[in-house]
C-alpha cells in the first residue's frame, strides 16, 4: 500500500508540473556560457556561470566544472578558488576527479583530506549502497538468454520490482548529485535504472521532471529518457538528440525540414535545452575540447546496414 500512495503522490505532482522560471533562467545562462566558451570568450562565459549559480545553492556539477576550467585557463585565481569551494562543498566527487582535471595543485592538504572523507562517507551511505544494490539486480537479469522472446518478461518483472523499491525508498525526496554523481561529466549512478525503466514502458517522467527542475538530473539526459519511453526513432525525434548517422564509417547528417526544426526547438526550449542549431555546433566543438563537460554521446548513431 505504501508504494501505491507514493506513486500516486508523484503522479499528482507531475500533473501540475511546470518548469519554474529559475530553472529556465539557469539553463539560459549556462547556454550562453557554453556559446562564449566556443568563441574563446572565457571571461564572458564566467559572467554567465556566475549569473546561473546565484539561482541555485547546488548548481550542476558539469557547469561548476566548466567554470573551474575557464577560471584555470584565464588564470583567475579568485574565481578558481570560489568554484573549487563550490564543487567540494556541494558534491562528493571521487578524489581522482581533481587529479584527472589537473586541479590537485590548487587544493591544500586539508582540502584533499576533506574530499577523500566526503567521498568515503558517501559510498558508505545507506542510500548509496541501496542504489548500488538495485543496479546489481538490474544488471544480473540482463543476460543474452533473458533477452530472448520467451524470457523478456523476466527483465520487465525485475524492472517493475526495482522501480517500486526505488520509489518506496526515496518517496518524493529523490537523490541529488551529491549522492549519485562521482565525476562531473559522467552519468548518475542510477542512470542505468532510469534508462531501463524508460525502455520497459514505465512512466518515469512522473518523477524525472522534478529531478530536472531541482538540478538533480541534466536536461539532455531527461530528453534521452523521454525518447526511450516513447520509443522514438532518431529520424522522428522530439528533441533531435541524434544529428548524424554512421554507416560503414560514412557520416551522414540527418536532414530536418524547417517546420520540423521549429517544432524541435519548441520542445527543446520547454526543458531548457539549447536550440538544435546551437546543439549541433556545440557537439562539434566539445568533441574536440574534452576538458569541458558537454553531452555528446547522443549525437551519433551507428547503423549496421
Amino acid at each position: 500500500m505504501r508504494y501505491i500512495l507514493t506513486f500516486l503522490s508523484v503522479f499528482l505532482f507531475s500533473n501540475t508540473f511546470a518548469l519554474n522560471s529559475n530553472f529556465l533562467e539557469y539553463s539560459k545562462n549556462t547556454n550562453y556560457a557554453e556559446l562564449n566558451i566556443m568563441e574563446g570568450r572565457l571571461q564572458e562565459a564566467l559572467f554567465f556561470y556566475d549569473s546561473a549559480f546565484i539561482l541555485f545553492q547546488q548548481p550542476l556539477a558539469k557547469d561548476i566544472h566548466n567554470a573551474i576550467i575557464c577560471s584555470k585557463k584565464i588564470k583567475d585565481k579568485y574565481r578558481l578558488k570560489k568554484y573549487l569551494d563550490l564543487m567540494t562543498t556541494t558534491k562528493a566527487l571521487h578524489p581522482k576527479y581533481y587529479k584527472k582535471a589537473g586541479l590537485s595543485k590548487y587544493l591544500s592538504k586539508e582540502k584533499k583530506q576533506e574530499i577523500k572523507k566526503k567521498y568515503s562517507d558517501k559510498i558508505k551511505n545507506e542510500a548509496y549502497i541501496f542504489i548500488q544494490k538495485l543496479v546489481k539486480q538490474d544488471q544480473a537479469i540482463r543476460t543474452p538468454k533473458n533477452y530472448t522472446a520467451n524470457n523478456r518478461h523476466l527483465i520487465k518483472e525485475v524492472d517493475s520490482l526495482t522501480l517500486k523499491e526505488y520509489l518506496n525508498y526515496f518517496g518524493n525526496s529523490f537523490p541529488g548529485e551529491d549522492l549519485v554523481v562521482n565525476y562531473p561529466c559522467a552519468k548518475r549512478e542510477d542512470f542505468i535504472l532510469l534508462w531501463h525503466w524508460s525502455q520497459s514502458g514505465y512512466d518515469v517522467m512522473l518523477f524525472l521532471e522534478k529531478l530536472v527542475e531541482e538540478l538533480k538530473l541534466v536536461n539532455v539526459d531527461f530528453a534521452f529518457l523521454d525518447e526511450q519511453r516513447r520509443g522514438s526513432q532518431f529520424y522522428k525525434s522530439k528533441y533531435a538528440l541524434v544529428a548524424q548517422t554512421s554507416t560503414k564509417r560514412v557520416i551522414t547528417p540527418i536532414n530536418h525540414s524547417q517546420e520540423d526544426i521549429t517544432e524541435i526547438d519548441k520542445n527543446r526550449a520547454k526543458i531548457g535545452l539549447d536550440s538544435y542549431d546551437e546543439y549541433v555546433k556545440k557537439v562539434d566543438f566539445f568533441k574536440k575540447n574534452k576538458e569541458f563537460c558537454y553531452e555528446t554521446s547522443y549525437y551519433l548513431i551507428f547503423l549496421s546496414y
